[in-house]
């Protein structure tokens, strides 16, 4: 009750009492301006300092849950640990922006002034809107900061921002109410204000997942669209103080993104663009480096395409709403020939010209090129190990990386999930890319292939065979392919190393593996067990499909080329203790050995005789399906690992 009587609409407004609500006002504007200017510091030094070496984990205290007996009560514990901390960046973001806002908005109100809010809720909006943009803005210009880890605090700052908006609207609405003044609503100025309300709404209900997902375009065309709209009518809304400042700034970030976007876009010839269809799933796109304007510095950097269309106005909308689709060059920066593999959806790819747009640099901490060019051999690699979980089309982040590690001797472990081993025949391609020690494959999908399509498989051309096989994904609105996916387990304590001892042993060899359990204690017959589930992969061939049988052919080749015949195993992965075992173990233990007489894990020897990596040193990196990128970064930092992914979903 108490609140209720604070807050009260004002009976007069004498000059005096304008003048100190707008000194009022513009005050903790101007201190708005400043705590985002610091936001935006702390940022690019946040990632620098994480580029430097200094990691925060915040899913260190499972660790000491793990420790503590299993018992129903520190199972649930532990789950409900994993949901909180997983959500906490969200939830941090949440709390921290309705925090400042509110105070800003809810300080030195005049006695509960509900006008002093309403004017204070209207400028601290707006006074937002240069942050919101720039925190948008492709490539970043904050340090050591890639552009699309900028877009979930862009997009909550964005929606409360937008719910300070229509407080603001409702209590003027209020006002008029309760003044009978009705006949102010629908002053040019306020109809300027009502359009941005508006703007802001469509906003806020387009860019849900459901809605983004499902129909991609139509929330980008009204989001960039709208964003302009937004900048010109309040620029006649705000007042009585001149707003052309910030107008300014906002106009400044929109037309210089516009500009630099022209800057970095190239027209390619119809001829330049190589099409190789790999699979029903996959097809592989090559083109001359000329077509790049900016060569990026890091491996896993990626491009922006679009096609060019034969109406001039379509093409103007093209140019100025930039829905171009984000695209992974598998190929090293300074290659002459540019890959891309693109996993079909809905973008169509046919004989024609495209406006090739980037590239933007990948932001990867664990490297360091201080040079203006990319070159292998002047590449810092600041970590030990890396172990790399993707799963579809994501192979085209991990084959970049793999190539530079492996020329400076750095261990990396590769798991790749498909849905379809056909996609696997893309690895031909990539042949001196690819060591049989490196990679892991696993197979979600059936074993035999019914479908009797020709979808044109292994052709190069220029235009593709069946309409289709035009429809190519935008990796922003890529679906979730559930079956690409990793399992987790978290805090399992027993030894987990067999498969990397079984990798040379045939599946026909169970037998023999099941009597070395006998002689292994504490547990050990369990991991061995677990293990040996992931049968290797067959495909088995539909003899009355020729399509089929050319793919079946065509894959067996691949794996035996790249010594990828006990590679390639069937069910999703599980990430266990297995995989934290080899991130640490620096040592030619890949167990389990003999001692004494006993089978033992690496993990169970001595300290002395083993040499161990410390977290900090690896990296666990992901790319791919939103639920698998998701699981493995879970996993990732329950075990305090680095981790990165790559992701072009908000």
């Amino acid at each position: 009750m108490d609140y209720i009587d604070y807050f009260h609409y004002p009976e007069s407004k004498s000059p005096q009492y304008k003048q100190n609500r707008q000194d009022t006002t513009d005050k903790y504007g101007n201190i708005t301006v400043a705590i985002l200017f610091g936001f935006l510091v702390i940022i690019g030094s946040f990632n620098s300092l994480i580029k430097w070496g200094i990691n925060f984990h915040r899913f260190k205290v499972i660790k000491f849950i793990n420790k503590l007996p299993e018992n129903k009560v520190t199972r649930l514990l532990k789950n409900v640990l994993l949901v909180v901390l997983y959500h906490l960046p969200t939830a941090f973001q949440i709390v921290f922006w309705l925090t400042v806002l509110s105070v800003l908005s809810l300080s030195d109100l005049n006695d509960g002034d509900l006008i002093f809010l309403a004017k204070r809720l209207g400028r601290i909006s707006y006074n937002c809107l240069p942050t919101v943009f720039f925190l948008s803005l492709r490539p970043s210009p904050l340090p050591n900061t890639l552009y699309l880890s900028l877009l979930p605090i862009h997009k909550w700052l964005s929606r409360i921002i937008i719910l300070q908006s229509i407080l603001h609207t409702l209590l003027y609405i209020g006002f008029f109410n309760i003044n009978n003044t009705w006949f102010k609503l629908f002053k040019l100025e306020n109809w300027y204000g009502i359009i941005a309300l508006a703007s802001f709404l469509i906003i806020l209900v387009t860019s849900f997942s459901r809605f983004r997902n499902n129909h991609y375009k139509m929330f980008y065309n009204f989001h960039y669209c709208l964003s302009w709209l937004i900048v010109i009518t309040l620029q006649f809304h705000v007042r009585p103080s001149n707003s052309i400042g910030f107008t300014s700034m906002n106009l400044c970030i929109l037309i210089g993104q516009l500009v630099y976007r022209f800057r970095l876009t190239t027209l390619s010839k119809p001829e330049d663009f190589k099409i190789t269809n790999i699979s029903p799933h996959l097809i592989l796109v090559e083109f001359p480096k000329t077509l790049i304007s900016k060569e990026s510095i890091n491996p896993g950097s990626h491009i922006r395409l679009t096609n060019k269309s034969n109406n001039p106005i379509t093409n103007f909308f093209k140019q100025t709403i930039p829905n171009y689709h984000p695209y992974t060059l598998v190929s090293l920066p300074n290659n002459f020939k540019q890959k891309l593999i693109i996993k079909k959806g809905t973008f169509k790819f046919s004989h024609q010209q495209y406006y090739v747009t980037g590239s933007y640099n990948a932001n990867l901490l664990f490297l360091d090129n201080k040079e203006d060019k990319f070159s292998i051999s002047k590449v810092k690699v600041n970590t030990k190990k890396i172990l790399i979980v993707i799963g579809g089309s994501a192979i085209s982040f991990a084959l970049p990386i793999l190539r530079v590690m492996n020329y400076h001797g750095i261990p990396v472990r590769l798991i790749w999930v498909v849905k379809d081993f056909r996609d696997i025949i893309v690895l031909k391609y990539f042949d001196g890319f690819i060591h049989s020690d490196d990679i892991e494959i696993y197979v979600t999908g059936p074993e035999i292939i019914t479908d009797t399509t020709d979808h044109g498989s292994y052709s190069t051309y220029g235009t593709i065979n069946t309409e289709e096989d035009q429809d190519y994904p935008q990796e922003e609105d890529r679906r979730n392919f559930e079956d690409e996916n990793v399992d987790i387990a978290i805090g399992e304590e027993f030894c987990d190393e067999f498969d990397s001892f079984n990798d040379t042993l045939d599946t026909s060899s169970v037998s023999s593996v099941d009597s070395l359990q006998t002689s292994h204690s504490n547990g050990s017959s369990k991991s061995i067990k677990t293990n040996i589930s992931n049968e290797r992969f067959k495909p088995k061939l539909d003899t009355s499909n020729n399509i089929t049988r050319t793919y079946v052919n065509s894959y067996i080749e691949t794996i035996k080329r790249l010594h990828l015949s006990n590679k390639v195993f069937k069910g999703r992965p599980k990430l266990n203790n297995k995989y934290y075992n080899w991130c640490l173990n620096d040592s030619p233990c890949t167990g389990p050995i003999e001692v004494n007489n006993h089978l033992v894990c690496c993990r169970d020897l001595p300290q002395s005789s083993i040499n161990m990596n410390h977290e900090s040193q690896v990296w666990v990196i992901s790319a791919g399906p939103k639920g698998l990128v998701q699981n493995v970064k879970v996993w990732a930092k329950e075990n305090g690992l680095k981790f990165h992914e790559e992701a072009f979903y908000t």
